[in-house]
């Protein structure tokens, strides 16, 4: 695998799917997960996983289990898309950057996350937050998820014709 296509691949995980690796701080700065990157040496998964937490104000070792998902989702890509479970700090350069300099880290896809959430947790969100954004979310994934698959209905159909041909055919 390339350096480059590895480790854009895993932050797309982090960052996308799990919205981790980066936030702003209370007085406005901008804060991500490049800023632990080595220069040089070795880097390993369970590190990497820390690191993408701690970015994020999150404990990395919440017990609730969307972060124990999230913490085994984070080291298996780390190790399928990096190559293994240590890796050389050098195939962790991040060399994007947006126009304040800051590194330019796939967007946060709030509806990734969702998905990556159970009914329960999607229930617990839509009741602690006040952002009405993140309960619309939550909302919408769970409607998602209660809604028959559309080919029940084109089964459905399917069914009533044959139905209604072998009605007047007989």
């Amino acid at each position: 695998m390339t350096k480059g296509r590895g480790i854009e691949a895993l932050m797309q995980v982090v960052c996308a799917q799990w919205c981790l690796g980066r936030r702003f701080e209370p007085d406005g700065e901008y804060s991500d997960m490049t800023r632990f990157f080595p220069a040089t040496g070795s880097v390993g998964a369970d590190q990497f996983v820390r690191w993408a937490f701690e970015a994020s104000a999150v404990r990395p070792d919440d017990p609730a289990p969307r972060w124990r998902r999230a913490r085994a989702a984070i080291r298996a890509a780390f190790i399928a898309h990096m190559g293994g479970e240590v890796v050389d700090a050098a195939a962790l350069r991040w060399d994007e950057v947006d126009v304040l300099g800051r590194p330019r880290l796939p967007l946060p896809d709030p509806e990734a996350f969702a998905r990556n959430l159970t009914d329960e947790e999607l229930v617990e969100e839509m009741g602690a937050r006040e952002d009405w954004r993140d309960r619309l979310i939550a909302e919408r994934e769970l409607d998602r998820r209660r809604r028959p698959p559309a080919w029940i209905g084109w089964a459905a159909s399917g069914v009533f014709l044959m139905a209604l041909l072998l009605y007047w055919s007989g």
